[in-house]
């Protein structure tokens, strides 16, 4: 059962962190923002104006939420169901359900399979290390599943899976930035992408 828990956990870091380093932030005084198609379209004006203008962006949860859900195509790389990013402080975490039915095949989890919900909640927390140009390294600092905590000692067993590189720590993962992107980084609850 716990190949089949990594398996789990590894589904939702493909398909939500692998996301993270493009877009977030919140702009302070503006008025709220409402998860939509507006949103993501707004965040991708932004993003726009970076790669175009060499304008620093900043982008906040809701308007990664809305890219998320409103542009998959573009800025997902797997079937999360409902995802969410919270920021808080300098912590990037990333919410959302996972379809029990698209798990890969594997031994371990067929045996069980029926055990489970057709879908289950994970979330995954990080933060921003400084790492090479045109990169965002986000260290992973928890892991949750159907709301429960996932012990450190696996984290870096679930980001082998993903390719993790060998420079960086073990609980650690390597993320392209957006085009004419140089630095990420994470600062009251916004990401702040610079050129």
């Amino acid at each position: 059962m716990t190949r089949a828990f990594l398996l789990l956990i590894a589904m939702l870091v493909v398909g939500g962190v692998l996301v993270y380093s493009g877009v977030l932030g919140r702009d302070s005084g503006a008025a709220p923002v409402e998860v939509s198609a507006a949103a993501a379209a707004g965040a991708e004006a932004k993003l726009e104006a970076l790669r175009e203008e060499g304008e620093e962006a900043r982008l906040n949860d809701v308007e990664l939420t809305s890219l998320l859900r409103y542009r998959p195509d573009l800025w997902s790389f797997s079937a999360v169901i409902e995802p969410e990013v919270a920021l808080r402080a300098d912590t990037i975490q990333l919410t959302g359900s996972v379809l029990t039915d698209q798990l890969p095949a594997d031994a371990e989890l067929d045996q069980f399979r029926f055990l489970l919900p057709d879908t289950t909640r994970v979330s995954v927390a990080g933060t921003l290390i400084p790492g090479a140009p045109g990169v965002a390294t986000v260290q992973v600092t928890s892991i949750e599943a159907a709301g429960m905590p996932v012990p450190p000692r696996y984290y870096p067993m679930i980001l082998d899976r993903l390719g993790s590189d060998d420079v960086l720590p073990r609980d650690a993962i390597a993320l392209p930035l957006p085009e004419a992107a140089g630095s990420a980084r994470v600062e009251n609850g916004e990401l702040i992408i610079t050129p």
